[in-house]
């Protein structure tokens, strides 16, 4: 399968290496995530309405993936997309309407930090205070 015609450049390639991700929006080959998250090749539609449904479900995607990931990690700092500094995208407008920030760092998503609860003892036996003590 080819990769698509990533927006902007004709230039970028996607690979397939370890820690590299794709997503799909409606089987199409949307988005391209680099190892480490921070650089993103994306392929839109040329024409509405396909091209917005598609950005904004690209970008609802990226959220859930930040709140779903099991990595320490408190959110997203996206600073590359499809080569160019990610503020400067004509992609950011869908990433900002999903929650990410603007920085001077890139997009940023920031994710609450996770609670992990404590293992619940279980069938455990406490003796009452004072009782079976000899004194």
């Amino acid at each position: 399968v080819d990769w698509p015609a990533w927006n902007g450049s004709a230039t970028l390639r996607a690979s397939r290496v370890t820690g590299a991700r794709v997503v799909l929006v409606d089987g199409h080959a949307t988005a391209w995530i680099a190892r480490g998250n921070r650089q993103v090749l994306v392929a839109l539609a040329d024409d509405e309405p396909d091209r917005g449904r598609r950005g904004r479900a690209l970008a609802h995607e990226f959220v859930r993936l930040a709140h779903a990931s099991s990595d320490d990690r408190r959110g997203w700092l996206i600073a590359d997309i499809n080569g160019e500094p990610a503020v400067a995208s004509p992609m950011a407008a869908y990433f900002v309407d999903a929650g990410f920030d603007l920085t001077s760092g890139g997009l940023q998503l920031r994710v609450a930090r996770r609670v992990v609860a404590a293992p619940l003892a279980a069938d455990v036996d406490v003796a009452p205070d004072d009782e079976g003590l000899d004194a």
